[in-house]
Order: structure tokens, then sequence, then C-alpha cells
């Protein structure tokens, strides 16, 4: 048997007279299951965190703030308060949008 990729660190539960692998959905396996043995059922995959380009940007009033591209979903955020509360897309992003086109 293969063993199943899991995206969190897994753990043993015991309920009953069965055993179970926990990492997010529950696993059954064999009784007497160790954490030494338990990588025969179940393996954590970390995931990979998405690729991302960080900038930064002066505001108006001389404040700093920090611009992040996600490459991979072409997703923008900034630390301003106009992107953060407003969720809209903020002067500071433009700017660098315009700056890296």
């Amino acid at each position: 048997m293969k063993p199943i990729e899991v995206s969190m660190p897994p753990g043993i539960m015991k309920v009953g007279d069965k055993t179970y692998a926990v990492a997010g959905d529950w696993i059954e396996i064999p009784n007497g299951t160790t954490l030494t043995t338990l990588h025969n059922y179940v393996v954590f995959k970390r995931p990979v965190p998405p690729r991302t380009n960080e900038y930064k940007a002066e505001g108006s009033k001389g404040a700093t703030y920090i611009i992040q591209h996600n490459v991979e979903k072409d997703v923008w955020s900034c630390s301003c308060p106009a992107s953060k509360y407003r969720r809209m897309v903020c002067k500071h992003i433009k700017k660098i949008q315009n700056a890296t086109r």
C-alpha cells in the first residue's frame, strides 16, 4: 500500500478498537502503529509557498508600505490602509505595476 500524502503533520488517535492517523482527515491505520512506523501509511508533504515578489513604496506622508505580488495567481496586495480596509487596488500597487511593465 502506498502512503497517503497529507498537508499537515499527522498524529495518532485511538478510538475504541480502531487507530487513526489524524492530519486534517482521519485515516484508519493498523492497530499498533507508532509514530516511528506511521510513515508507512501517511506522509507529510509540506506545502510549497507561492512564489511572490516584494516591493517597497513610500506613501504620501512618508510611511513605507510593502507591496506583494503573488506571481502564480497574479494577485497584488499592499500594507497601506486603502488596500487593507477598502480592499481596492491602491496607488502604490498601480505605481509598482506601471514600473515593472
